[in-house]
């Protein structure tokens, strides 16, 4: 595709989206962002990220597969830390159900 067909496809469903140097930025909801960059001629490069003050990550900005890797590894963390303190004799089992929530 060529980087006028995708901006045709885009303005047909009315996304929100900018063309710079060879790249278009589209912008999606919940801070999301999909960068189309065109400077290879052979392939094209796609590209997410997820903006700062954003639902998964709070103030990091980093792409969508980061952001699942990162709420993963924090949710095992705090799983293990409910289950010390409650072995240690305080129950915070709560604090965890709301970090899930």
């Amino acid at each position: 595709m060529v980087p006028n067909t995708i901006v045709d496809v885009l303005e047909k469903h009315n996304y929100n989206f900018e063309v710079k140097n060879g790249t278009i930025v589209v912008f999606l909801d919940f801070s999301q962002n999909v960068v189309i960059d065109f400077s290879n001629p052979s392939k094209i490069i796609i590209l997410d990220h997820l903006e700062n003050w954003n639902f998964l990550t709070g103030c990091i900005r980093m792409s969508l597969k980061n952001a699942f890797l990162y709420n993963f590894i924090l949710l095992i963390f705090f799983g293990f830390f409910c289950q010390y303190a409650e072995f240690e004799g305080h129950n915070i089992t709560n604090l965890l159900l709301t970090l899930i929530g």
